[in-house]
């Protein structure tokens, strides 16, 4: 067996470091460790605030991790998209005066209800007329209520509109009704996460303009929702000021002069880049499977849920050996285990690793700011949570 890779004795650790390369200097990381440059994370935020024209919210459940909500909260963004008491009760003792939309439109009476009169949540979204009635029990004078509609989605990771959205006549009957008993009036949609067709956003805001034409009510706002896609590999996107030009011009296209305030509610598209997960290779057969100290029951969770190609790199101590971006090397597609004892944990497809690859190695994954940590479990008691700051983060581009 090929002895794990040694630190560099150093007298000096830095509390942030400059690069991966910077910190695998200092550590020989026995456990996965998420290295985020807030530096990325405010290139992204400066880019949606150049390009959209409305408000930005943050879709919390993409990653509660507070180094992030920290960083974005000192950007300037001070809207969060909320799906759970517990996601509201982070935002609110953490932000003084930040903005929650509670936006699962699915919740029992008590949890709109804590919401509202414990922590003055004002914005949700409902699906239904149950819901809208559930929200007019509050008694409150000063509600906007979000009606979610739906179509069907093509080219998405996910379809919302499986579990969530009222159909287009269902959404004009709850808005009418909505504005009968006093409320702010807005529509919510979702087209999908990674969604791969800009003119779903196009198609929905048509959708929505017909919605408020029919119930005969002017909009307070509509919420584009968010489904923007990363730069995964082994993928053809537009680029995120086209997705933007397209919604623009649909809203002066559909809405003209009645056109309504907008929000965005981004998660993945928005902290994606801002965070890449560092694993060891802590095994390889002798028929060349490999065994990484992290898995889907832990930062690589999603990878069984849809086919996303994370692009990587590999590390052999302070020394970059690989690029996946770049594609070049001799590479053989080898299967991938996780660390826990269950057979399941295995990557669903195969990666492309270069012939040469060791034990001690590490394999960095990008694009892993959004849905790692946040959904990784403690079976089998190993953990993937520990953040470290880097200035300089993962790149996409060779």
């Amino acid at each position: 067996m090929t002895a794990m890779p040694q630190p560099i004795t150093k007298t000096y650790e830095p509390s942030r470091y400059k690069d991966t390369k910077q910190y695998i200097g200092f550590h020989a990381s026995s456990e996965p460790v998420y290295l985020f440059s807030d530096t990325a994370l405010l290139e992204r935020v400066t880019e949606f605030n150049r390009l959209f024209k409305g408000e930005l919210s943050y879709a919390v459940k993409a990653n509660p991790e507070t180094l992030l909500l920290d960083c974005l909260w000192n950007s300037g963004v001070k809207s969060f998209d909320v799906a759970s008491l517990g996601e509201i009760e982070l935002i609110s003792n953490r932000f003084k005066g930040a903005h929650c939309h509670y936006n699962n439109p699915v919740r029992s009476d008590d949890m709109t209800s804590i919401a509202a009169h414990k922590y003055g949540v004002r914005s949700f979204a409902v699906d239904d007329m149950a819901g809208l009635i559930q929200v007019s029990a509050l008694g409150l004078t000063d509600v906007e209520v979000s009606i979610r509609f739906k179509l069907d989605h093509f080219d998405a990771a996910y379809d919302f509109g499986s579990k969530f959205g009222a159909d287009s006549k269902q959404a004009a009957v709850i808005v009418k009704k909505a504005k009968d008993l006093g409320m702010r009036c807005s529509l919510t949609f979702h087209p999908g996460s990674q969604c791969a067709d800009a003119t779903m956003y196009v198609a929905h805001i048509k959708a929505a303009a017909q919605i408020s034409k029919e119930a005969g009510v002017k909009l307070h706002r509509l919420n584009v929702g968010g489904g923007f896609p990363l730069p995964y590999e082994n993928t053809k996107l537009a680029s995120l000021e086209q997705y933007m030009q397209a919604i623009q011009n649909a809203v002066k296209i559909h809405f003209g002069t009645d056109a309504p305030a907008l929000l965005c509610e981004p998660g993945r598209a928005l902290v994606g880049t801002c965070a890449s997960l560092l694993t060891q290779v802590i095994r390889i057969r002798e028929n060349g499977e490999v065994f990484i100290n992290d898995g889907i029951y832990g930062g690589l969770q999603e990878q069984m849920l849809v086919k996303l190609d994370l692009p990587f790199r590999i590390w052999r101590g302070e020394k970059l050996v690989y690029n996946s971006i770049d594609g070049k090397g001799n590479c053989t597609e080898t299967t991938v285990f996780g660390p826990t004892c269950d057979p399941v944990d295995r990557l669903p497809n195969t990666l492309a690793l270069p012939h040469n690859i060791l034990e001690g190695d590490y394999i960095e994954f990008g694009l892993m700011g959004a849905y790692g940590s946040a959904t990784a479990t403690r079976f089998n008691h190993f953990k993937s949570e520990k953040y470290i700051e880097v200035q300089k983060g993962f790149s996409t581009h060779s």
